[in-house]
């Protein structure tokens, strides 16, 4: 490439800091330069060595128009890999999360801060399953124009960069912001090229061009190899520097369009316009051209240089700002309300025609609020709450009486990422609801949303909206959601306390307040069996299950009878149950947040049961101090089962005490799975949990032996760990 000439210590640079991380301990690499200054053909240039090295290579390019397109970078890189051979095998596990993001029908349902983690968190496990295969290198050009959704899963990609077998490696304009953590890698910075460079590139293209003429060359373009290679109009011999290269591009293409055949300037206009998805047909008709006279004017900008030769874009962005640099702003507006109704007519994905629409003057259009606002709920489902909140604040100036509705969903959207104006707007949405059922079940929704997003007061104040004469069941969910962000501030605390208390003497229809009563009893450091007392009745008659809305595709098998799901520990037969459950509790367990307030409880408190796998661990650890927690490791008897060792000491359980931690603790572990039938007495899982060990100082294991002292840990001698890094913590 003839950008590349005078970069040859820069190229090797790049190269070897991408094999380092490629091969080695993973690297993220930013090359920083002005526009046009050669950051693209640089970074083409080291990935063409990668590739040929055997490197896979994922490609991404940020855009002005694609700012609010949620994830537009994740799924640029990505996109070649889903029709390649083993797609489904990369997906496996917590990597198929990032499904609601590739998908290019309707994300899964999930509240809004569930789908923003299980996206990212996807993304960044299908990242690592790609580099786990085969070294690879992740490039994003344009990086500052990338889609806040995507640069949030890059910079979760950058933070654990280190051991990975990928390289990172980002273009960035001068004086531009992307998230900090981008920032935090290796950078390469181009500078302009110097007289000796920029008479090479000249000569390339004008073998004759006296030293003068070159020198004139260099002073006007300041060193940008941009400017040299493409605007022939710079070349001015007065010696002038001509500085405001944007400028000056914009003024270079609007003479060199006008030299070129009729039709040209619109067509160059529309691919500007449309942006990255565009396509030769939707080109024509934006640019009221019939499709012959298109394909000549795309033939002719080709060979021009202004038109990408692969795809349907500008060649460069500066050319793509420049097209619509040429154009007012009700002009551009005009456009991009065109293309709008162009899309939607063709029935493209809603997200793509609202990026437009956020460009176009609003005009009252009914039409425009619907496709809004499924773009939002599109963007919501994917894991980009901000950007839903995007297309719904343009809803919302397109309709002069806007829908109840929509204000509700803004302020849910604005409360996932904690903005501004979400308490205030949430209030607002609730208070103008009229219809006593829509208000409560608005009033929850809200007041969820505003907890989860630490406004516990502003969450109680949306909450107390909901009429009184609202149903039993649909009053004691509010009064449960009141309790429960009423327990995020200590000023606010007694209210949970209230209702803990007011709940155990007449109890509401909906038996939530045990959960409540649980978390109260944790923080007040009640013994673990006295939490289980409490959540037993809503484990075993299936409420909590009820509440979390299990489907059954995620209880164990998708044929599974209802009552087969109902168990805390159901669905844990075949293995398959307890990792279907994860992944559902990533993509919806905030979608209720009281009931799933349950399993930490249970966590805090340290009781572990009711899995009915055969050979799995059932273990409780009951604590003489209560206010102290102890740190305990097992390790199950069947993983030593199946390498054929014997069952023993090591295949009980070990434990390890620190100093002022008094523990008791108590393994059962059957090394061999036991066959179906009736249970002996005594040897329920409850029942056999709650037979205390004894032994004083050590701890009596099913063969009678001990295990004691700070040297036993899982078994293995010698291990010590700070009493304050504890597993769950």
């Amino acid at each position: 490439m003839t950008e590349l000439c005078g970069r040859d210590a820069e190229l090797a640079e790049l190269a070897g800091r991408i094999a380092v991380g490629a091969v080695a301990s993973g690297r993220l690499v930013m090359i920083e330069g002005d526009a046009g200054i050669g950051k693209t053909a640089l970074a083409e240039a080291a990935l063409a060595g990668a590739a040929n090295a055997g490197l896979t290579v994922l490609r991404a390019r940020g855009n002005p128009l694609d700012q609010q397109f949620p994830f537009a970078v994740a799924r640029q890189a990505f996109a070649p890999l889903q029709s390649a051979p083993g797609w489904r095998r990369l997906c496996r596990g917590p990597a198929g999360l990032a499904a609601r993001v590739l998908t290019t029908g309707d994300p899964p349902p999930a509240s809004n801060p569930d789908a923003m983690y299980a996206a990212t968190h996807g993304l960044f496990c299908l990242t690592t399953a790609v580099a786990a295969r085969t070294p690879a290198v992740l490039f994003v050009d344009d990086a500052h124009w990338a889609d806040l959704p995507s640069q949030r899963w890059l910079a979760g990609v950058a933070r654990r960069i280190d051991g990975l077998p990928l390289a990172l490696v980002l273009t960035m304009r001068t004086g531009e912001r992307v998230l900090g953590d981008l920032l935090a890698g290796d950078v390469v910075t181009l500078g302009p090229l110097d007289e000796a460079a920029a008479a090479d590139l000249i000569h390339e293209r004008l073998p004759h061009a006296t030293p003068e003429f070159t020198a004139a060359c260099h002073r006007a373009s300041g060193g940008n190899p941009f400017l040299l290679c493409h605007t022939d109009g710079l070349c001015h011999t007065d010696g002038l520097c001509h500085t405001d290269g944007a400028r000056e591009v914009a003024r270079w293409l609007a003479l060199r369009l006008d030299r070129m055949p009729d039709g040209c300037a619109a067509f160059a206009t529309a691919l500007a316009v449309l942006g990255s998805a565009a396509r030769l047909r939707d080109a024509a008709d934006l640019a009221c051209l019939g499709l012959e006279r298109a394909v000549a004017c795309a033939d002719a900008l080709r060979i021009a240089g202004l038109v990408a030769p692969d795809e349907w874009e500008p060649a460069n962005p500066m050319i793509a700002t420049a097209l619509l640099h040429n154009l007012g702003g009700a002009e551009r507006a005009v456009w991009h309300a065109r293309a709008a109704d162009l899309l939607a007519a063709r029935g493209e994905d809603p997200e793509r025609t609202a990026v437009h629409l956020l460009r176009a003057e609003p005009a009252g259009r009914p039409e425009v609020v619907r496709a809004l606002r499924s773009a939002a709920a599109r963007a919501t489902g994917r894991g980009a709450p901000e950007i839903a909140a995007t297309y719904l604040s343009r809803a919302l100036d397109e309709d002069p009486h806007p829908d109840p509705a929509i204000r509700l969903e803004l302020a849910l959207a604005l409360a996932a990422v904690r903005r501004e104006g979400a308490t205030a707007l949430a209030h607002e949405a609730v208070a103008r609801i009229t219809d006593p059922a829509a208000r409560a079940e608005a009033a929850l929704r809200c007041g969820r949303a505003l907890a989860i997003a630490a406004h516990g007061a502003a969450a109680i104040a949306v909450l107390r909206l909901a009429p009184e004469d609202t149903p039993p069941v649909t009053r004691a969910r509010v009064e449960a959601e009141i309790a429960a962000a009423a327990g995020l501030d200590s000023r606010t605390m007694p209210l949970t306390h209230e209702y803990a208390a007011r709940q155990r003497t007449q109890p509401s229809p909906l038996p939530l307040w045990r959960v409540i009563d649980a978390i109260n009893n944790t923080f007040d450091a009640q013994p673990a069996a006295r939490n289980l007392d409490g959540l037993r009745p809503l484990l075993e008659d299936g409420t909590l299950a009820a509440e979390t809305r299990f489907p059954a595709a995620h209880a164990g098998r998708p044929d599974a009878d209802p009552e087969r799901r109902t168990g805390y520990g159901s669905g844990h037969e075949r293995g398959r149950g307890p990792r279907r459950r994860a992944a559902w509790l990533v993509e919806h367990g905030g979608a209720r947040p009281v009931p799933a307030l349950a399993g930490r409880a249970a966590r805090r408190s340290r009781v572990r049961g009711g899995s009915r796998r055969p050979g799995r661990r059932r273990l409780q650890v009951e604590l003489r101090h209560p206010a102290r927690r102890p740190a305990v490791r097992a390790v199950p008897a069947a993983r030593r089962a199946a390498r054929g060792e014997p069952a023993g000491r090591r295949g009980s359980v070990a434990a390890q005490r620190f100093p002022g931690r008094a523990t008791a603790v108590r393994a059962q572990q059957p090394d061999v799975p036991a066959e179906p039938g009736p249970a002996a007495p005594g040897s329920g899982p409850h029942e056999r949990c709650g037979r205390r060990s004894a032994g004083g100082r050590g701890d009596v294991a099913r063969d009678g032996r001990t295990a004691s002292g700070p040297g036993h840990l899982a078994g293995r001698p010698g291990r010590d760990r700070h009493p304050d890094r504890r597993s769950g913590r």
